[in-house]
């Protein structure tokens, strides 16, 4: 259950300038399968799966999570059946995805609210290429807030769902 008083985040990163990341696996982890925040933090990320990321006792359940004016180039990524939001970005986060998959998102056990496959606000960036959004709930790309843009070239959003919580939506 989500109120258990667990916490487990699979990969953090947070004010480092260089890091690389090959081929991960990154499954059945708690609030966030990878954290990446800092705005000394610029990662490079490819052929990645983040999977089956639920809440902790705080909410979450996000399969990637950029933030805090962090910068992030992510290709053949894979984020399959986590909660809230597969990718979410915030807090003038820098993002590229090229070549991803981000599919069956499910919203949070503690409120039934998410389920997206992209959540973005607070100035964050977003340029997306080659990327499918595939059965999410609610909404497939949602994006919020003053600054905040994303662009996308050769995207496809099909199959999201109704909501959770009232069936709407979809």
């Amino acid at each position: 259950a989500y109120n258990d008083g667990t916490h487990g985040e699979g990969v953090k990163i947070i004010g480092c300038p260089g890091v690389e990341l090959r081929a991960l696996d990154l499954a059945d982890n708690r609030t966030v399968g990878l954290a990446v925040e800092g705005s000394q933090t610029n990662v490079d990320v490819a052929n990645v799966r983040v999977s089956g990321t639920r809440a902790s006792d705080n909410g979450g359940g996000r399969g990637v999570d950029v933030g805090s004016d962090a910068k992030a180039k992510l290709a053949w990524l894979h984020l399959l059946q986590n909660r809230r939001a597969g990718l979410a970005l915030d807090g003038h986060a820098v993002v590229t995805l090229h070549d991803g998959l981000i599919a069956d998102t499910m919203a949070e056990q503690n409120d039934d609210d998410g389920g997206y496959g992209v959540e973005m606000w607070g100035g964050a960036t977003l340029d997306l290429s080659d990327v499918r959004l595939h059965a999410n709930r609610d909404v497939g790309l949602r994006a919020g807030g003053v600054g905040t843009s994303v662009k996308g070239n050769v995207c496809v959003v099909d199959g999201t769902l109704a909501r959770t919580s009232d069936g709407t939506s979809g």
